[in-house]
């Protein structure tokens, strides 16, 4: 019998995948089965790959219901928003990144950073602010055998979330945003006070994670906001700091300028007359902001937008529209992927 796909209806539209070009090392192949690199440049690269030999058909049976394999394959199952048919779908938690480095002291370098975010509360409260743990690692002084692992975020990142909207003609709600505003800040808030400054968030750098530790999302089922790709992470100055929230009110702009409903309906309104919606005057306001001398904390906007941002965002809906869910969703690896693979031999932990 032919198994049924999970999907709940169409997907939406979707933005092409760009076509990755990387002079990074492989992913060695007697420890791992590379399937594509999602990320990459001269230096440097993150694989998505699966272990040398994966489970067809079921999870480890011995894996804890809180664990993050069991999370995600269970709310794959039942919020229908994975494109794939259900034996493949058991596949998804066993998938992990590799992340490789011409250069292994910038691997070292990401890790620690990565360790200093995780290591106080450990991956369940850091989980909803940065994207992966670093589950197991190899760094040596030749580039070929250094590499670590990263548990995968099963979601979009906010560049591709927003063009899949707009080309689905379903701009993001504005209710959306202000969540997405309100996260952004918290999760800055999170990296400052541990003395951690990102140094590179955009919208490429941003993702939507569906499925958080243990389930617990920040609030109602909306995705939590996570910040990832730290190899240019440091220690936290003034310099920094203004710069990491200059380019946080900066990717809140890009947001509502270009992939918001209000983005949409300014195509239709008089270039001259000023919009009095509040995400209209939140975005000029972080325009004026950008402007003016960067405070070196975020209160300032704090005390003036957190009460507005949280009454607007309760306007959204109870519970996440499907519709949205497809978008932010994004299962990594294709049908053709996953098929032919045999019974596991090697795994990694993915508590």
């Amino acid at each position: 019998m032919t198994p049924e796909p999970s999907t709940l209806c169409v997907p939406p539209p979707t933005a092409p995948r760009r076509t990755i070009s990387t002079k990074a090392p492989r992913p060695p192949a007697h420890l791992f089965r590379t399937l594509r690199p999602l990320a990459g440049d001269n230096s440097k690269a993150t694989w998505l790959c699966l272990p040398k030999k994966v489970e067809h058909g079921a999870l480890n049976e011995s894996a804890k219901e809180d664990s993050v394999g069991e999370v995600v394959y269970r709310a794959l199952q039942t919020g229908k928003v994975s494109t794939l048919q259900l034996q493949d779908l058991r596949i998804l938690p066993q998938l992990f990144i590799v992340k490789t480095h011409r250069t292994p002291s910038k691997l070292r370098h990401e890790s620690d950073i990565l360790e200093r975010l995780h290591h106080k509360e450990g991956c369940d409260e850091s989980g909803s602010f940065v994207g992966s743990c670093v589950v197991r690692q190899q760094i040596t002084r030749a580039p070929e055998s250094s590499w670590w692992v990263l548990r995968p975020v099963f979601g979009t990142t906010l560049q591709r979330f927003g063009e899949i909207s707009m080309a689905s003609n379903e701009p993001v709600p504005s209710w959306l945003v202000w969540h997405l505003f309100l996260c952004l800040l918290k999760t800055l808030e999170f990296l400052h006070a541990r003395g951690v400054a990102h140094n590179n968030i955009n919208s490429e750098n941003t993702m939507l994670n569906l499925y958080p530790p243990r389930g617990k999302h920040q609030f109602r089922d909306y995705p939590d906001i996570v910040l990832v790709d730290f190899d240019n992470a440091g220690s936290l100055t003034d310099e920094a700091a203004m710069g990491d929230i200059r380019n946080v009110l900066t990717v809140v702009q890009d947001v509502v300028q270009k992939w918001s409903d209000l983005a949409m309906l300014s195509q239709y309104l008089d270039a001259e007359s000023e919009n009095n919606d509040p995400l209209a005057i939140l975005e000029r306001d972080l325009k004026k902001m950008q402007q003016g001398s960067t405070s070196t904390n975020l209160q300032p906007v704090k005390d003036k937008w957190s009460a507005i941002a949280t009454a607007n965002r309760e306007k959204g809906p109870l519970k996440l529209p499907a519709r949205i869910l497809q978008k932010a969703h994004d299962d990594l690896a294709r049908e053709e992927e996953l098929h032919g693979a045999s019974s596991v031999v090697l795994k990694f932990s993915t508590k």
